[in-house]
Formats: structure tokens, C-alpha cells, sequence
């Protein structure tokens, strides 16, 4: 954890308290949301709808882990050089780490505790962000059955975030970097009794704000986008007796067994180098039987 200037350093024989666990403490997030939109049936082209909505939320008390100690804004979760009795009055509470003993902490020459941390949930974070949700579909019966297509997905204008309250604001499309656009288009035909489509997820890549930089990965400045393809087929039996309301279906999830891009964590809370932007779950398929009765 980085020192603001004028915390002093830690002495080798001094140690942490760590409040972790439950936190009795936790009160609702609250949020002010307003959105306008409108959908439009384009008068020249028969099922075609296209629909788009502008929103606008601010997010408060967002249940988080306090990451920055030692500054200002976080003055409430943690407490240096505590007392014995203000480390006895906060493990009354919590369920503490403790690698050593009180009575060893607080003991002549061993220097007592550095620090008491709050490393629980707690009521932290604030969330601007607007956006634009939009969906483009279009539906047609044929002479063979039917055709859909459509495209939907939203388009993040603005997201900062304060990790704590009363902290400062960071764009978090820039620094260190967020995806702005997500989407799903898709393809679909009704052939008799035989129905199938094919989606196509796509999970925009960023810059990040600060080049990340370790040993053993390298430099990396940009997290690639993610795109994946589901495919959908039934088949529906259309029987009498037992095979009335009898359909069989196939899905499956990332047809081409697409890995998600690769982060180059620097360490640290929730900055471990791994994929990201997207699962790992890999290729699935899911085979299915559906009967009425």
C-alpha cells in the first residue's frame, strides 16, 4: 500500500491489524437514474424498428473494498499507531487476521501495531455514467417461413468513478481503461419446422490510461476487443400423441472456442495479470429435449 506524504514508515518489528469478513455496518447503495428514448417503425422498410435510449445514473454508496489507505478520503477505514484498546474495541466486531498475539503486539520492544485497516465491504464508491442503449431488428415472413435480424447493444459515453466517498473522479474509459461498446447482432429463419440463428457478441477493446509493465509479460498499452458466436438450432417435431409439443434444441456458446484478451496485471488488489474482457468458459454445448404435456 503506497504512503501519502507525511505517513511515516513502518518500523521491521511493527505489524497490521486487518479487520476482514462480514460488516454488519453495510447500508443499501443508492442511486439517481433518469433516462429518454423513443422507437421509431421505419414507415418505408415493413418490420423494421429501431429504438435508442439516452440514460443517465449516478450510483452512491456502492459496496466496495477501500483500496487507497493512508489519504484523505479514506480517514475512516484505518487508524495509525491504535491504541490496545482501540485494536480490542474493532476485533470485537470483525473477524481480525492476526498473525501474532495482543498481548505479543503490545508487548516491550516489539513496537506495537502500525496500522488497524478496514479491509471489509463497506458503503464507498461513487459511479457516474451515461450512455445510449439501441436496438436495430427486423423481422419479414417469407415464402418458406420467416427472416429476423438485429443488432443491440449500448455505447458508454462517460464512467468516472470515486473509490471512496468524497474521493476524486477518475474517467474510467481512460485511466487505466474500460470497454465504451457492447453489442449482439444476430441472424435468424424459421424453415418449415426447423428454426436457427447466429449471434455475434462483441465486447470492444481499450487503451489503457497507463502502460502496465512487468518482468515477465512486458509492456502493454491495449486490451484487444473479445468477439464470440453463438449459434441456435430446434427442430420442432410437430407430431400427434406422444410427439405433439415435441421439439429438440442445440446451442451452442462460442462456436469457434474464442480466449478472452490478456491483461497485464502489475499486482496488487485485483490487478493480477490474467484474461479479461470477457469468460473463459471456452466452447459449450448444450443439447436439449422440450415436451409438453
Amino acid at each position: 500500500l503506497a504512503l501519502a506524504p507525511g505517513v511515516p514508515q513502518a518500523t521491521p518489528a511493527q505489524q497490521l491489524v486487518v479487520l476482514v469478513g462480514g460488516n454488519p455496518n453495510l447500508g443499501p447503495q443508492r442511486a439517481r437514474t433518469w433516462s429518454v428514448g423513443a422507437d421509431i417503425d421505419v414507415p418505408f422498410v415493413k418490420g423494421l424498428r429501431l429504438s435508442a435510449t439516452y440514460y443517465d445514473i449516478f450510483l452512491r454508496d456502492q459496496i466496495a473494498f477501500n483500496t487507497q489507505f493512508y489519504t484523505p478520503a479514506s480517514a475512516n477505514f484505518y487508524i495509525l499507531a491504535p491504541t490496545r484498546a482501540q485494536v480490542e474495541a474493532a476485533i470485537a466486531k470483525a473477524q481480525p487476521y492476526l498473525g501474532t498475539s495482543l498481548d505479543t503486539l503490545y508487548s516491550p520492544g516489539f513496537g506495537g501495531v502500525y496500522s488497524l485497516l478496514d479491509f471489509r465491504r463497506n458503503n464507498l464508491a461513487q459511479v457516474k455514467q451515461n450512455g445510449i442503449d439501441f436496438s436495430l431488428t427486423y423481422s419479414q415472413a417469407t415464402g418458406f417461413g420467416s427472416i429476423n435480424a438485429g443488432i443491440a447493444g449500448t455505447y458508454t459515453i462517460h464512467r468516472k468513478i470515486a473509490t471512496t466517498s468524497g474521493g476524486t473522479f477518475i474517467d474510467a474509459l481512460k485511466n487505466p481503461g474500460d470497454t465504451d461498446l457492447l453489442f449482439t447482432a444476430n441472424l435468424g429463419a424459421t424453415v418449415g419446422n426447423f428454426k436457427g440463428s447466429v449471434a455475434w457478441y462483441h465486447t470492444q477493446g481499450y487503451d489503457l490510461g497507463t502502460p502496465l509493465t512487468t518482468t515477465r509479460f512486458g509492456t502493454q498499452t491495449h486490451v484487444n476487443s473479445f468477439n464470440t458466436v453463438n449459434l441456435f438450432l430446434e427442430y420442432d417435431v410437430n407430431g400427434s400423441n406422444l410427439l405433439k409439443d415435441l421439439s429438440f434444441t442445440l446451442n451452442i456458446e462460442n462456436l469457434f472456442d474464442q480466449a478472452p484478451p490478456f491483461y497485464n496485471g502489475t499486482g496488487g488488489v485485483g490487478a493480477a495479470s490474467g484474461f479479461i474482457n470477457g469468460s473463459t468458459l471456452g466452447r459449450v454445448a448444450l443439447f436439449g429435449i422440450r415436451k409438453k404435456f
